[in-house]
């Protein structure tokens, strides 16, 4: 338990944020976060953030100190220790912002590699889920995309990473492939340890409510 933790491990909580550069405040879209296990060097937990530089990580165990390494486009590469505590009487999230410092790296790798347009890969789909198994490259199986590298793939609507099955489900049910506008992809090869080797981004022609880093409820 040495340099681990200082309480035994508590309940499970939610934790999402920011990922944010300073000076101006800006989001930073498609930056992988990682929390190791600091005794074994095992990751334990790890996501990307939405375009809107948002993330979510559901069922934290708390009460636990975690190394944090976070990386992605036109950022400094950080790492550092954070002892995520339990809080009693919190539902749903509590709130962790990262802020990060930019490099010289080129922003332009945040521009989608392909884009796709429904009716010229499928004209016949019905559901999103039909779209899919015809984007050039991309398998779908078991409920998983995944490129022709082997390589794992995000999936995104309106530049939103759904948390959890019961929000992808509602997704699902409340849109058509007829409402799928284009079909965005892009890869993270210049990436050293990215969460996801690319991610597809699926543009609707529906309003989804996203967190907005903007918003001065948010103290950022």
């Amino acid at each position: 338990m040495l340099g681990y933790s200082l309480h035994a491990t508590g309940q499970e909580q939610r934790i999402a944020g920011f990922i944010y550069a300073t000076d101006p405040t800006e989001a930073i879209p498609f930056a992988s976060l990682w929390l190791y296990d600091p005794a074994t060097g095992e990751p334990e937990y790890g996501t990307l953030t939405s375009v809107n530089g948002y993330y979510e990580l559901d069922a934290i165990a708390t009460n636990r100190t975690y190394r944090l390494e976070i990386s992605g486009p036109g950022i400094q590469p950080q790492t550092r220790q954070i002892e995520i505590a339990y809080v009693p009487g919190i539902e749903g999230r509590r709130y962790f912002h990262f802020p990060v410092i930019r490099s010289q790296k080129d922003l332009a790798t945040v521009q989608p590699v392909e884009t796709y347009l429904p009716k010229q890969i499928a004209p016949d789909a019905r559901t999103i889920e039909d779209l899919y198994s015809h984007i050039p490259g991309i398998t779908y199986e078991d409920g998983y995309l995944i490129d022709e590298n082997g390589g794992t793939v995000c999936l995104m609507f309106n530049g939103l990473i759904p948390t959890n099955p019961m929000e992808y489900e509602t997704l699902m049910n409340a849109s058509t492939a007829l409402n799928v506008t284009r079909i965005e992809y892009y890869r993270f090869d210049y990436a050293e340890t990215p969460y996801y080797d690319s991610a597809l981004n699926f543009v609707l022609n529906l309003t989804i409510n996203v967190p907005d880093i903007s918003d001065p409820n948010w103290g950022l």
